[in-house]
């Protein structure tokens, strides 16, 4: 019966063949991945579940590319009698590189979806955490670009053509060096920025910092760029090199605990004890304290006025905000309403 399908196979036209070879592929690479996925996630599923959701859908789609390609390489290579064998043959190889490229870049993926439960399961200081994780981020991103080289040169030298090329720019490497060199150079300091950020802890993903003027939270490190979620929910795109040539601020570069300061400008006569055992109440009983700092002082004396100076502390930069905006309207709103004669006011004197 084996003998008599396969007869009836050769007796097939190339065409007619090489579709019957492509769908028996494609129908055996999606079970074969079914199964491989099932099976896995089965049995990461309890012990890792993390693990287990990264496993299946980091591999979904690059399984469902590479497994075809992998059956169908095995399966032409028995039927080389097939009319444009030398070219499918390439046109498999093209794939199979593109699509190993695809494998081992959700590898890498999956590689830094482990690292990342690993340090959520062993640390409990999240500016370590922030820190190794831009770490890891920004190393994935060049072994990404590393590996998405290899696999256009693979590919370009898969052709005769490219190859002859190659040799003939082999043989003026200096002056194409020299050219290159200056081309490249932007995205060589862009490169060269990206690394000393990433190891000399200046920077991390979802660190607050102020550019330009603007608040907001680093949302993204690119190899190039970094990308930071302004306050009002606006994006702004800097290149990679401004935080190592400027100065900027960073606010949570060591911990993410932050210090808000309230000013403000009271008559002498006021009973600075009563203002600051209200104000200490009112910070305690706020959900935003983080029950660390809180302090009521006064800071200067003017001609007219007092100046004192409110404090209290919120475990991240966001509470913060909320937290000085609600301890200025609680405050601001005792004062009026039990010491109103005690806000600063201008006072004329008649003259006769």
């Amino acid at each position: 019966m084996q003998d008599k399908f396969h007869k009836i196979f050769l007796s097939l036209n190339s065409f007619s063949r090489v579709s019957i070879l492509v769908l028996a592929s494609i129908l055996l690479a999606i079970v074969l991945r079914f199964l491989m996925l099932r099976v896995v996630y089965q049995l990461l599923k309890r012990s890792y579940p993390k693990l287990a959701d990264s496993l299946r859908t980091r591999l979904e789609i690059p399984l469902l590319v590479f497994f075809p390609i992998l059956l169908f390489n095995f399966l032409i290579h028995g039927n080389k009698d097939i009319q444009y064998y030398d070219q499918i043959n390439h046109l498999i190889r093209i794939c199979f590189i593109i699509s190993a490229a695809v494998f081992t870049i959700a590898i890498a993926n999956i590689l830094e979806d482990m690292l990342y439960v690993h340090l959520e399961l062993q640390q409990n200081d999240q500016g370590e955490v922030k820190r190794i994780k831009s770490q890891v981020s920004f190393i994935k991103k060049i072994l990404v670009m590393f590996i998405a080289v290899i696999a256009v040169a693979l590919v370009l030298m898969s052709f005769e053509k490219v190859r002859e090329l190659g040799t003939s720019i082999l043989a003026s490497a200096g002056i194409v060096g020299v050219i290159l060199g200056f081309a490249a150079q932007k995205s060589i300091a862009n490169l060269l920025a990206g690394v000393e950020i990433a190891f000399n802890h200046s920077l991390k993903i979802d660190d607050f910092v102020v550019v330009e003027k603007e608040y907001g939270r680093v949302e993204e490190i690119n190899l190039t760029s970094v990308v930071v979620k302004l306050w009002d929910q606006r994006r702004m795109i800097l290149p990679i090199t401004y935080f190592t040539d400027k100065p900027f601020e960073n606010w949570t570069r060591s911990t993410s605990q932050v210090t808000v300061s309230i000013f403000m400008y009271l008559d002498y006569r006021i009973p600075v004890q009563e203002i600051r055992e209200r104000y200490l109440q009112i910070v305690k009983e706020s959900s935003l304290w983080d029950g660390k700092n809180a302090k009521f002082i006064i800071t200067d004396f003017s001609e007219k006025t007092i100046q004192v100076r409110a404090t209290a502390s919120a475990s991240d930069p966001d509470k913060a905000f909320e937290l000085r905006a609600d301890l200025r309207e609680k405050l601001l709103e005792f004062i009026n309403l039990k010491f109103p004669e005690f806000l600063p006011r201008v006072r004329l004197d008649g003259v006769e």
